[in-house]
């Protein structure tokens, strides 16, 4: 659970293909007539689009989170431990707790930038494509960015944003954290949040 790098990759794909699903009507034309000619707005059909998006993405979350409540106290038993350095971590309800919150904090955030996509795209291939585009843009030019300068610039130090490389989305600060969430992650959780509830206001 420490180690958010599965949980991350898992959520954010999942996210991408919950949004893909939810939003399908919008690119096949037989849908699209059909599910416009309903008697609700637009407004209320994206509004319960995105709703049950979100709660089909919450439910595996909860129920692995129960799951893990219930097995709170399992530690790897000193019989087994070879090596001094092996440290060993009980886990906890805390745990449990904290881990589904950076789960759904994770999910959210892909999800919202996700629907965007949705939105603009026009087929459920350029939806996908176009959710990838816009999730991984920031990290992979942030990374090239890096990768550039610690060639060309001399003396250039390669830990200069490692402190802040990867703020720029909930999944990759997920990854790179390591740790369980704390005091110190919630700055940026709330800010992930904001960011969410921006973007969901933009294409409501």
């Amino acid at each position: 659970l420490q180690d958010g790098g599965a949980t991350a990759f898992i959520g954010a794909a999942m996210a991408v293909v919950t949004s893909a699903a939810v939003f399908s009507y919008l690119h096949d034309t037989a849908s699209a007539v059909v599910v416009h000619s309903m008697p609700f707005g637009r407004r209320k059909l994206y509004s319960s689009s995105v709703i049950s998006g979100f709660i089909m993405m919450l439910i595996p979350i909860v129920a692995t989170c129960l799951l893990l409540m219930l097995l709170s106290g399992a530690h790897v038993s000193n019989d087994v431990v070879t090596s001094k350095d092996f440290s060993i971590e009980m886990l906890t309800i805390s745990h449990a707790l904290r881990w589904m919150l950076d789960s759904i904090i994770v999910v959210t955030f892909v999800y919202t930038m996700s629907n965007l996509a949705g939105i603009i795209a026009g087929t459920r291939l350029i939806h996908v494509l176009l959710a990838l585009f816009i999730n991984g843009t920031p990290y992979a030019l942030l990374l090239l960015i890096r990768g550039y300068a610690a060639i060309f610039f001399y003396g250039f130090p390669e830990d200069i944003f490692d402190n802040k490389f990867y703020y720029v989305s909930a999944a990759s600060y997920s990854v790179a954290k390591g740790h369980y969430l704390g005091k110190a992650d919630i700055l940026p959780m709330l800010i992930y949040i904001l960011v969410c509830v921006a973007i969901g206001l933009l294409t409501y």
